[in-house]
């Protein structure tokens, strides 16, 4: 009777052992940790050697400079030798008529001054009831600060993600346009405010798209842990900052379905988060990107896992090297679709395989993309 419990506690230490070795060897390759917090002494893959010299090779066609048409040029500079160089010989000025030219164009950032614009508002008295009344600003003067500046302090701590002093900073640098930090602030909410009619227009067109791809990730809202919606499409990708990360704050980024309305629903290419997994089959596709993290992860894990996730890897492998040919336009959109076909029967056997015989982990992933190779899974589209 001891002996069993000792073996028990055995496997169930071996088995927190092996997760423990699992979680700390999670990087960007194999889970979906950001490349940052690699460790830095983790070896990135790297391509094969060629075998030839750094740098460009012999018989190459240089890159250079394009130059731009005379129109944008805004000052030329005629470069002339008085004498010359060989022989010292003073050149006549009808030489200048019969000149070779070499255009070198220097682009350079113009002087930087704030353009500072005074409104001074009047009063006046109303001589019949001796009341004041004053002028108005123009429209859209309502801060110390022009459109411009409003759009680089937006583009600075929105796009950039500088932080608020750090814009300030540049701003004071770069453009001697000095802001109070509230002020910075206070443009970050205009600009909100101001883009809230467009960033509704694309809200109502993400779920009219065909194809979506959806993911999410963590972000610190106030400090306080929320979650970025990401919907993608051909046209632009749309940003949804949510409390939550559940099949409800998913469905809000979606919008809510109309079946009256007659539009068919987008396919939606996702990881294999439960989030999605209400989605019908027809209407999901697994990102192949996060399968390949997952199958390295298993094949990290050695043993069967291994096997299963170097033999899935491997069906990856071919099947992008089609695609390349077929973006490259080596090969045609019927023969590449042959391919793929191919390449889904391909992926039955380890994914049946790994379902069947693999760690629990293992076992589920493959369970995950063997249902979906049955109907809309990564082998499929």
């Amino acid at each position: 009777m001891m002996v069993r419990e000792l073996q028990a506690v055995v496997a169930a230490m071996q088995e927190q052992l092996r997760e423990l070795t699992e979680r700390q060897n999670r990087n960007s390759g194999n889970s979906s940790k950001p490349p940052s917090s690699d460790p830095p002494w983790r070896q990135r893959p790297r391509k094969p050697a060629s075998g030839n010299k750094r740098g460009g090779q012999p018989g190459h066609s240089g890159k250079f400079r394009r130059l731009e048409p005379p129109s944008p040029v805004d000052h030329v500079i005629v470069c002339s030798p008085d004498a010359c160089a060989h022989c010292g010989v003073s050149f006549p000025a009808s030489a200048l008529r019969r000149r070779k030219v070499r255009r070198i164009q220097v682009v350079e950032l113009p002087p930087i001054r704030p353009e500072l614009t005074e409104y001074q508002v009047e009063a006046r008295r109303c001589p019949c009831c001796r009341r004041r009344t004053w002028g108005h600003l123009p429209a859209g003067v309502t801060r110390c600060v022009g459109p411009r500046v409003q759009a680089v302090a937006a583009l600075l701590s929105g796009a950039c993600r500088l932080p608020r002093r750090q814009t300030q900073a540049l701003l004071a640098e770069l453009f001697g346009v000095r802001l109070a930090l509230g002020t910075v602030a206070a443009l970050e909410a205009d600009t909100a405010h101001a883009l809230a009619a467009p960033y509704q227009e694309l809200a109502e067109a993400v779920p009219q798209a065909a194809v979506l791809g959806v993911d999410e990730t963590s972000w610190k809202e106030a400090g306080t842990l929320h979650w970025i919606w990401t919907a993608v499409t051909r046209r632009f990708a749309f940003y949804h900052v949510d409390r939550h990360r559940s099949r409800a704050a998913f469905e809000t980024l979606l919008g809510v379905e109309d079946p009256a309305a007659g539009r068919a629903s987008p396919l939606v290419i996702t990881d294999r988060y439960s989030a999605y997994g209400h989605l019908a089959p027809d209407r999901r596709s697994l990102c192949w990107a996060h399968l390949a993290r997952d199958f390295r992860a298993a094949e990290e894990r050695g043993g069967l896992d291994a096997v299963v996730g170097r033999w899935v890897l491997e069906v990856f492998g071919k099947v992008l090297a089609s695609w390349r040919r077929h973006r490259a336009g080596e090969l045609a959109r019927e023969a590449f679709l042959a391919e793929i076909a191919l390449r889904q029967e391909e992926l039955r056997a380890p994914l049946r395989w790994g379902e069947e015989h693999g760690s629990p982990q293992t076992r589920a992933l493959c369970g995950t993309c063997w249902s979906g190779g049955r109907r809309s899974g990564p082998g499929s589209r």
